[in-house]
């Protein structure tokens, strides 16, 4: 008979196919893999969002120019006198009135003291641009109004 018998003897310890440090630099190496993948989505997304923005921003700037150029436009018109005193005419409804129809209003002082709290707190309000906008071009078209001689309706009324 044979015989048989054992060429190796067993430890009981089992040993992994990969030592630990080459398993760590496996790992690692997945992980920077990984990171890296991610930051490079990030990225993508972010050019994206950048894209967008950008198209939004030069479509709004085109916007912007082409309101500057109405209004510089407008403003041009408005230095003629004769456009300035179509827009009183017609667009404010300012009509012309004699300096004897003038009519120059004196308030109380104690009323003036009264209202100037007010008016005080008026003016120091905060006023949107376009609002301050506004308010200088009548306080201008009323200036103007006053040195070619026309008022307003409301005024002329009151005077007859």
């Amino acid at each position: 008979m044979s015989r048989i018998t054992q060429c190796v003897t067993y430890s009981g310890r089992v040993t992994p196919a990969l030592p630990l440090t080459k398993m760590v630099q496996v790992l690692a190496a997945l992980a920077i893999v990984v990171v890296f993948f991610i930051a490079h989505l990030n990225l993508r997304f972010s050019i994206n969002r950048l894209q967008t923005e950008t198209i939004r921003l030069q479509t709004r700037h085109d916007e912007v120019k082409a309101e500057i150029g109405r209004l510089s436009a407008q403003n041009e018109a408005m230095k003629q006198p004769d456009r300035l005193h179509k827009y009183a005419r017609y667009e404010l409804g300012m009509v012309p009135i004699s300096i004897t129809e003038k009519e120059t209003l004196t308030i109380p002082t104690d009323i003036n003291a009264k209202y100037a709290l007010a008016r005080a707190a008026r003016r120091q309000a905060p006023v949107s641009p376009e609002d301050r906008l506004l308010q200088e071009r009548e306080i201008w078209l009323s200036a103007m109004g006053q040195r070619m001689g026309l008022s307003s309706k409301a005024q002329a009324k009151e005077t007859k």
